[in-house]
């Protein structure tokens, strides 16, 4: 997927800057007409930078990583694109006449002023996310649970023997991994009881599969009520 989304920048940003010079190849000895291009590429490679850590199959689903506040963030950036790209390019390509002759002189200082809102914003929701996951210190993460899990399918052949507990099994990971909700968001006492049952799952005897499907099934009864 990194891959990819490199791939994606690298087109969208050839694409760009080809497209533009073919088209103006007198302005190719002018200073502000490179600058006018740059910054339209910073544009593209901040919405792309910014949108990595959704499209990426490989990121932890955790907000550890703030990808709560992510959507928001991609949101902001792309309205701040579509509104700074344009001002940049009429910028330079616009006349400076008497009907934009403010916008000709204050363009920098706009420039300036909206890229500063947008930061402020995008901190904002950042330090957002990161008090959410205060609600979530001493407890296990979700990827913990997942680990603890997994752990005890590879010591345990009878789930994979058996159908009905391998589709059990499987039902109860995908929830925790795509359904739960983050551990800032559910009750922490509610949380500890998950938790403490996941551990005791270690201390069940790997040859008495009924009780490992049962032990499951209440498991997978409890994470969905969180």
């Amino acid at each position: 997927m990194g891959r990819t989304l490199f791939l994606i920048w690298i087109v969208l940003v050839a694409v760009w800057s080809a497209s533009i010079v073919s088209l103006n190849p007198n302005h190719l000895s002018d200073t502000n007409f490179w600058f006018m291009v740059m910054w339209i590429n910073f544009l593209i490679s901040l919405n792309i930078y910014a949108s990595a850590p959704i499209l990426s199959i490989d990121q932890e689903r955790n907000s550890a990583k703030l990808i709560g506040s992510l959507p928001s963030v991609n949101i902001i950036l792309f309205f701040f694109s579509i509104l700074s790209g344009p001002l940049a390019f009429v910028n330079y390509f616009a006349s400076p006449d008497e009907s934009i002759y403010f916008y000709h002189n204050y363009h920098l200082v706009i420039q300036i002023l909206l890229s500063g809102l947008v930061a402020i914003t995008c901190l904002f929701l950042i330090l957002s996310s990161q008090g959410a996951e205060s609600g979530a210190m001493g407890l296990l993460t979700r990827e913990d649970l997942l680990k603890k899990l997994k752990n005890f399918e590879l010591l345990n052949v009878e789930i994979k023997e058996s159908s009905s507990l391998s589709k059990a099994f499987k039902d109860l990971l995908e929830h925790i991994e795509y359904k739960m909700p983050h551990p800032s968001a559910i009750s922490r006492d509610e949380f500890l009881i998950l938790s403490d049952e996941i551990n005791k799952l270690e201390d069940l005897r790997s040859d008495d599969s009924e009780n490992i499907e049962s032990r499951i099934d209440d498991l997978f009864k409890k994470v969905k009520t969180l």
